[in-house]
């Protein structure tokens, strides 16, 4: 996440294809002019966003900027690998002139103008946490486009994910807590989870038994019990652990140790 506020004269500025095949940043712009209108050619339309608007631009995409007065504007730089968008739900929103609104929009653009006033005032671990709130505006504010029509779904989905990895240890881990920490229904998360294939509770106990099945092969885990390390990671019961094991990895615990184990 990179936040800019620029100015520059009047000026025509283009981005080639040959310029994209040397280099491509992979970024994904939002930028919103504050003062003259910014004309935008990009991904086969001519656009301008003005004062209350912003506008989309790819970087693996050519793009020129012409504009024949002084423009102002600030400028919200994405990683797209860190939007949970595949680039043809983006494409279609790119280069339009977008209304901030008094939603998510301003929201986004009230927040990334804060921090740009006050930058010096962050330690880097503050940075990333608001870097990781602005990515999550970003989202909110495709996600009411076309463009970007499921992108809240897709947020929603790897917030869900993330929460589970964190809180594997813990024996009190349920579909239900998953679901409550996301302030959705159980049965609305369910049905995201199934278009990926899966349940939640099959999820959480398959990825209880890759952590099982990691720490059997370690050295650093040779003096821990099998039942014990089953207990680590949510299996309370060393009988079900195993039969859960034997089902997912084809042998029991105790024999995969004495195969797969550190020598």
């Amino acid at each position: 996440m990179r936040l800019s506020k620029i100015s520059y004269p009047p000026l025509r500025a283009e981005r080639s294809a040959r310029r994209i095949r040397r280099s491509d940043p992979g970024w994904f712009y939002l930028t919103v002019p504050s003062g003259e209108p910014l004309a935008v050619d990009h991904a086969g339309g001519q656009h301008a966003a003005g004062p209350g608007q912003f506008a989309m631009v790819d970087t693996s995409l050519p793009v020129v900027v012409a504009d024949r007065e002084p423009v102002q504007q600030l400028i919200i730089q994405v990683l797209r690998t860190e939007l949970p968008l595949r680039h043809a739900q983006l494409r279609p929103g790119l280069a339009r002139g977008f209304p901030v609104g008094g939603g998510w929009g301003a929201l986004l653009v009230g927040t990334a103008a804060q921090i740009m006033e006050s930058a010096d005032q962050y330690s880097p671990d503050d940075a990333k946490g608001l870097a990781q709130v602005l990515v999550d505006l970003v989202v909110s504010v495709l996600a009411q486009f076309d463009a970007a029509s499921d992108a809240q779904h897709r947020l929603l989905h790897l917030k869900a994910l993330d929460f589970i990895e964190n809180h594997l240890t813990d024996p009190g881990l349920t579909p239900e807590g998953v679901a409550a920490a996301q302030s959705v229904s159980l049965r609305y998360l369910q049905m995201l989870f199934r278009e990926q294939g899966w349940t939640i509770a099959g999820l959480i106990r398959q990825r209880r038994l890759e952590r099982c099945r990691r720490e059997l092969c370690e050295d650093t885990f040779r003096r821990r019990s099998v039942a014990a390390i089953g207990a680590r990671w949510g299996f309370g019961d060393a009988a079900a652990f195993s039969r859960a094991f034997k089902r997912a990895f084809g042998t029991p615990p105790g024999e995969y140790r004495q195969r797969h184990a550190t020598r």
